[in-house]
């Protein structure tokens, strides 16, 4: 199931998975010292002939930092305490699908 889900990302997707670790310095792009930052480098092909229809390439293998979460969720509990609000949703056991309920947070 990973790599089905893998496949069926486009890209650009894949590729914001090989970008660095969350909390890693970015460095500065160009030589104004503007403070610009950039995200890595995407490969772009320059060659027109790239661009006939060919067979498609399969994707690469699904990076190693991919991961792929389900979560089967029966309830819900929304809690706004800037609004003083709580509401509960629970998947009804008889199929009626979502109901809610407000109660006190």
């Amino acid at each position: 199931m990973r790599l089905l889900a893998w496949e069926k990302l486009s890209p650009n997707a894949r590729e914001w998975h090989s970008s660095p670790a969350p909390g890693s310095e970015k460095k500065e792009s160009g030589a104004s010292g503007g403070g610009a930052l950039s995200a890595p480098a995407v490969e772009v092909a320059e060659d027109s002939s790239s661009l006939k229809k060919e067979t498609p390439t399969p994707p690469p293998p699904p990076h190693e930092h991919f991961c792929l979460v389900l979560l089967d969720i029966d309830a819900v509990d929304h809690v706004d305490l800037e609004k003083d609000e709580r509401t509960l949703w629970e998947l009804s056991a008889e199929g009626e699908g979502w109901k809610s309920r407000v109660v006190w947070p």
